[in-house]
């Protein structure tokens, strides 16, 4: 498993050679009242590159940098559907 030092040397890799949007991706709270949000970052073609947790920490400079499209709220099946296929793809960020 890829630890975080070596997850966000790869996005920050991917970030310097493509130009890259990121859109907000939002649902209801876990049973314990924890937050669920993603970033996905999508390449000119509409590729997603990354899928990046949010959690309780703010986004990296590196992130916050790029074009933002329409924040969305989705289902919490969609939600988990999208982080599950992120990591299935090996494009997942737990930030």
């Amino acid at each position: 498993m890829p630890t975080k030092f070596t997850e966000n040397a790869k996005f920050q890799a991917l970030a310097s050679t493509h130009r890259m949007i990121r859109q907000h991706i939002s649902t209801s709270p876990d049973i314990n009242g924890n937050p669920r949000r993603l970033y996905c970052v999508y390449d000119v073609t509409g590729a997603t590159i990354a899928v990046i947790e949010e959690g309780y920490t703010n986004l990296t400079d590196d992130v916050k940098s790029l074009s933002s499209i329409m924040e969305i709220s989705v289902s919490p099946s969609e939600y988990n559907a999208i982080k599950r296929q992120a990591k299935k793809d090996g494009i997942y960020i737990d930030n």
